[in-house]
């Protein structure tokens, strides 16, 4: 299943009725890769912390969700716990 691309927003930051839909339609988005990585577990530890593992899963939904929130709010800085920020 494709996964649509998100569109640039041009609505007032913080406008909670285009907000919600914008995290609806990610977290969907993010449903799908979730879904598609369901009952593979392909993993590796985090070098700084032994005690985390580390999905490609997580890895693909943590892109998939940067690269929504790049292409809707291009203004907004963002932080992500496995890439860092931008």
């Amino acid at each position: 299943m494709a996964l649509a691309e998100p569109e640039e927003r041009s609505d007032t930051p913080g406008d909670p009725t285009s907000m919600q839909e914008f995290i609806a339609q990610s977290l969907h988005g993010a449903a799908i890769i979730a879904k598609e990585h369901f009952g593979t577990v392909s993993s590796k530890v985090k070098p700084e912390d032994s005690n985390q593992v580390l999905t490609e899963a997580d890895i693909a939904i943590g892109k998939f969700l940067l690269h929504a929130v790049e292409q809707a709010y291009p203004s907004y800085n963002i932080i992500d716990e496995e890439a860092g920020g931008n």
